[in-house]
């Protein structure tokens, strides 16, 4: 979905999303930042268990 049509119907979903990413932004805290401690911790995850 694009950002005009997401505005265009008045998603409360949406809206919400993208307050986030927003809010994320403006706090300066970029997604690369957060992935690099969560990798390690999902390469040893073991789903067979």
């Amino acid at each position: 979905m694009t950002i005009g049509q997401g505005m265009a119907i008045q998603s409360p979903q949406f809206f919400l999303q993208v307050t986030n990413e927003r809010d994320w932004e403006l706090a300066i805290c970029p997604y690369y930042n957060l992935w690099s401690s969560i990798v390690p911790m999902l390469t040893r995850l073991n789903l067979a268990s």
